[in-house]
């Protein structure tokens, strides 16, 4: 397996699907998410943004794995230091608990401290265990809660 950062459209194309099913994945927490979720050509428009990065774990032309982040625009200046944003990680679950999604999380907190972000915030919903598990072995500690009411 290779770790590689997504530089061409044919890899960001197959991360597209890998979100894809990131979604629908997360419908288990999220009743709202829509069963008909289908991501394409996303990836592809951020490769040339220097403040976005995925990467890649590929095994033989395969993409098993990605994170993707960038670093966030506070508006008006709200806080001091940089912030990276990891906005997306996905394990396809044959290759989950071979410490694929740890290796995608530490390369996207390298990105981050190389553009010079001394924090990197995330969002996990509050029923999915093992993204929180995984994320507080990588010692990430919970900062705010995002409420939500039916109405």
């Amino acid at each position: 397996m290779e770790l590689i950062q997504v530089k061409d459209s044919i890899i960001a194309d197959k991360c597209d699907e890998l979100l894809t099913l990131l979604i629908l994945d997360e419908r288990k927490y999220d009743a709202n998410i829509s069963s008909q979720v289908k991501i394409q050509g996303w990836y592809s428009t951020t490769l040339e943004d220097t403040n976005r990065v995925t990467y890649a774990m590929v095994e033989e032309n395969k993409v098993v794995g990605f994170v993707h982040g960038y670093i966030k625009d506070i508006a008006g200046g709200m806080v001091d230091e940089t912030v990276a944003l990891l906005d997306a990680l996905y394990v396809i679950p044959r290759y989950r608990g071979q410490g694929i999604g740890k290796l995608l999380v530490e390369r996207f907190e390298k990105w981050g401290s190389l553009k010079g972000a001394t924090f990197i915030d995330l969002s996990v919903l509050n029923d999915n265990k093992v993204a929180f598990n995984l994320y507080k072995k990588k010692e990430y500690i919970p900062l705010k809660s995002y409420l939500r009411k039916k109405l």
